[in-house]
Formats: structure tokens, sequence, C-alpha cells
């Protein structure tokens, strides 16, 4: 076990040199995963990789404990809505163009430490926040404009399950980004403690770079056709593109 942490010190003090150097804050299941991908061989080149998971080759516990005396402080851990994390909440009086729930609160939190929100004008919630519905005063912004709702989750069977249940109780129109299970895939993701694959799973820097894309330009005239091209552009489906 010594030899195993000392492995995953050394992988992890990479993974925590490069977030600190593009000055990305990230969760602790992003790191792990990170630090997984970080010993791997490299997988193989080519515009024809056939598509699947990848095991995760380093024991959470260990990792954790690693973590834990590192000090890091990369790690995100604020979580708010837009209505209380904005410098200008008086945005919501004139309706909300686009609202991201997440389906867990890290992944959110993760995303408001990094401005995605104002950078995007987009609200950001996570899972838990919306148990009960949409907050009141974003229901209410949602109400007087037209409201595009995006829904990020796991490529999982409790993933699934979570997009649907939260679609359902959504007004206006629900645009489910993924995680799907072919995605994952394409892009080798590891597998989840329940298999699938997580959304932790994805490089921090790609979801926050597709996510600026696709919430931040606009919706293009036609999305990508084929899984290859999906593939190319990120994990992400196009807003619009039929799941």
């Amino acid at each position: 076990m010594a030899g195993a942490g000392r492995v995953i010190a050394r992988a992890l003090d990479g993974v925590l040199a490069e977030t600190a150097e593009v000055g990305v804050r990230v969760t602790a299941d992003q790191l792990y995963y990170a630090t997984c991908r970080a010993v791997l061989p490299p997988l193989h080149s080519g515009p024809r990789r056939p598509g699947y998971l990848l095991p995760r080759v380093l024991p959470r516990s260990a990792f954790d404990r690693v973590l834990a005396r590192s000090g890091s402080d990369v790690v995100a851990e604020r979580l708010s809505s837009l209505a209380a994390a904005s410098d200008a909440p008086d945005v919501l009086d004139y309706g909300l163009p686009r609202l991201l729930i997440c389906q867990h609160d890290d992944i959110a939190a993760m995303l408001l430490a990094n401005d995605l929100h104002m950078e995007s004008g987009t609200a950001v919630l996570g899972g838990s926040q919306v148990v009960a519905g949409v907050p009141d005063l974003l229901r209410e912004a949602m109400e007087r404009g037209a409201t595009t709702v995006y829904l990020l989750h796991d490529a999982t069977l409790a993933g699934a399950a979570w997009r649907e249940r939260v679609e359902n109780g959504l007004p206006g129109r629900v645009v489910a980004l993924g995680l799907r299970p072919e995605q994952a895939r394409a892009l080798h993701l590891m597998r989840g403690p329940s298999l699938g694959a997580e959304l932790a799973a994805v490089p921090p820097v790609h979801l926050l770079r597709v996510l600026r894309r696709l919430l931040g330009a606009g919706r293009p005239h036609a999305g990508p056709g084929s899984l290859r091209d999906r593939a190319a552009l990120g994990f992400l489906s196009w807003p619009g593109e039929r799941r």
C-alpha cells in the first residue's frame, strides 16, 4: 500500500501542477479520475479508435488519503444559485435565457467556482436545489421569458432516471446535454463505481471549454451528424440535436 501511495502522490502532484497552471478549480472526484488517467499508458491514437470504457486503476480510499495530505486548495467548495452568486441579480427581472441543472452539486459548484454562470449568462443549479422544484425566483424569471433548460448528468442508470424525473417537472424547452453512454465510450472515460461513466470522469478543462462554447455562442444552424463529429467537438450534443 505504501508503494501505491507513492505512485498516487507522484501522479497527483503532476495533476495539481497542471490544474494550477491553467487556473481551474475542480472537484475531488475530478482530481481522482485525472490522477487515474495520469498513471495509465497512452491510448492508441488514430481517427477510428473503438469506443470503450477504461477501468479505474487506483483505489479511491488511498487516493483520498493522499489528497488530504497534499493540502491542495484547487478543490471547488461553494454552491449557490445565480440569484445568490451573480454580481447583477437584477438580470432576472428581464427573464432568464439559460438555466443549467447538474445532477451533482459538486459539479455545479465547480462550474460556479470557474465563473461559467457569469461568462455565459447562465444560471447554474445543483441537483439538490431542484429536489422540490426550481427555486421560485428562477421559476418566475423563466415564466417571464423564453428559457432553455440544459441538463448535465452521468452516463449511468441513475443519471438517466434523474434526467427523466427533472425533465418532466420543468416548464419550457429542455435540452439533455449528456453524458450519454455512447459519448462516454467515444471519449474512453473510466468506468464509475456503479457501472456506466460519471460526469466527473470528463477532464475538467474539456468540460468547461465545451460548456462555454455551447452556452455562450448561441445555437448553431446545424448540429454534428455523426458520433465521430460529436466526439471531435466534445462530449456534449449541440442544443436542439435529437437525443
